[in-house]
Parts: C-alpha cells; sequence; structure tokens
C-alpha cells in the first residue's frame, strides 16, 4: 500500500513505531529500535531508555499481556495517564480529537474533548477511561454534556473557567456533540426557564451581579419552600450566562 494512502490510525501508529517511547529519537524504521517483548508495541533506541521508561510503561505492558484484565480496576485518571497515553487506538483517537498527549490533563479535557466532538460513545469512553468508565467518570460526564449543550457564551463563568484551562486548546471546529436525548433535553429546557425567571428578577438591572440574595429570591419565585432542591439548576443557569466575566 502506498504510505499517502494509508488511514490516520495506521500513519499515525507507523510515526510512532519509528520514535523511542522514553526520549522521543527517531529513526529511519521501527527495525532499529528495541521493540519491548511483553506489550510488542514500545520502541526504544537503548536499553537505558527502556529501563528508564519502565516505571511508566509497566502498566501498559501488563495491561497487553493480561488482556486487558490487570487494568480492570485501575480508577479512569490512572487508566488515562498510564493506559490510554501508551494505547495506539487512544492515541489515534486523542489525535483526531485534537489532544496533545505530550501535555498533562486531568480527566475534564478528554471527556470534554469526546463530548463536544460529539465521539463520547461507551467504546471510546472505554477505550479512554476503562471498562469503568460507568461508575467512576458517570457524572462528569453528564455534567459536561449538559454543559455543552447549554453553549455558554463568551463572558459567562463557564465559558471563563473553560477558557482559563485551555480546555478547548487544539479542539476541532466547529463543535458536532450528540443531539440531547429525552432526560437531557427536558434537563435543558428546566434550566431555560430559570435564566428567564432570572432575566425577569433583575430587570434592567442585567445579571452582570448576581448576589447571594438574587439566587434565593429567584428560587424562592420559582419553587416555594423546595427551593433548595433546585439550587443545581439555578448555579447551571446563571453560570451559563452573559455576566461579564
Amino acid at each position: 500500500m502506498d504510505p499517502a494512502s494509508k488511514p490516520d490510525g495506521e500513519e499515525q501508529a507507523a510515526a510512532r513505531s519509528c520514535h523511542c517511547y522514553c526520549c522521543g529519537a527517531e529513526r529511519e524504521s521501527a527495525e532499529q529500535l528495541a521493540l519491548c517483548a511483553g506489550c510488542k508495541t514500545a520502541r526504544y533506541c537503548s536499553h537505558a531508555c527502556q529501563k528508564q521508561h519502565w516505571k511508566d510503561h509497566k502498566l501498559y505492558c501488563k495491561h497487553v499481556a493480561s488482556g486487558g484484565a490487570s487494568s480492570v480496576a485501575l480508577d479512569a485518571s490512572t487508566y488515562w495517564e498510564k493506559i490510554a497515553a501508551c494505547d495506539p487506538a487512544a492515541r489515534a483517537l486523542a489525535r483526531a480529537i485534537g489532544i496533545d498527549l505530550a501535555v498533562p490533563s486531568g480527566l475534564a479535557m478528554p471527556m470534554r474533548r469526546l463530548v463536544v466532538t460529539g465521539k463520547d460513545t461507551a467504546e471510546n469512553l472505554a477505550l479512554f477511561f476503562g471498562s469503568g468508565w460507568r461508575e467512576s467518570t458517570r457524572d462528569l460526564h453528564a455534567d459536561l454534556r449538559l454543559e455543552v449543550l447549554l453553549a455558554p457564551p463568551p463572558g459567562s463563568p463557564m465559558h471563563k473557567y473553560a477558557e482559563g484551562l485551555r480546555l478547548d486548546a487544539g479542539c476541532p471546529r466547529p463543535w458536532t456533540p450528540r443531539a440531547a436525548d429525552a432526560d437531557e433535553a427536558r434537563h435543558v429546557a428546566k434550566i431555560r426557564a430559570m435564566q428567564d425567571a432570572i432575566r425577569r428578577h433583575v430587570g434592567a438591572r442585567g445579571v452582570e451581579n448576581l448576589t447571594g440574595q438574587d439566587m434565593q429570591d429567584v428560587l424562592v419565585q420559582q419553587c416555594g419552600s423546595n427551593w433548595v432542591t433546585e439550587y443545581k439548576t439555578y448555579q447551571h443557569a446563571a453560570n451559563s450566562m452573559y455576566q461579564g466575566v
């Protein structure tokens, strides 16, 4: 096959195989690099590099050798940092959605990137965060889905937070998140209604200087004595509105 015609994932894997997994030294062909006998994936320019990299590589090596069994109990953060960062399929996906694996990150950035590109499928979530992703990242996934569906504008606290942490640096544009399901659509509608209530309450004063008293007044007006139960709805509503921040 002509190298120029290789699929993206194949090209990325081929390029990676010609670099030392430790120091990044490049060789003309993979055969000039020593192959890890355990995972048959990592390659090194010297025994010293292989030895130095072992503390970072050993979890992935055991993951491959055990067919994934050794990583079942790993938390999502460890899986992302130690397994996904070495796995060719996860690396190809990361590159396709603009994630630079050389830059350390928490879970919010890769999860958000999957959401905004519409690639937050069960298969991809497991590829990044392990087979236990539902238990360990369900709330994070739900919150980021909601935030992206709300599309907070520049000047909103949500937008400023994401911008400050550079969560969208290198992200493909335009965003193409999956459409809201029935539950998400109801939740978004509820938050939009709360935003309308906030605007009515502040009137000409605008929402730039919302206070704790504003929050309580709006919640009592909307929910009566059960206002505390809708605190999170108010927070989502206020934080996804323009406030001049």
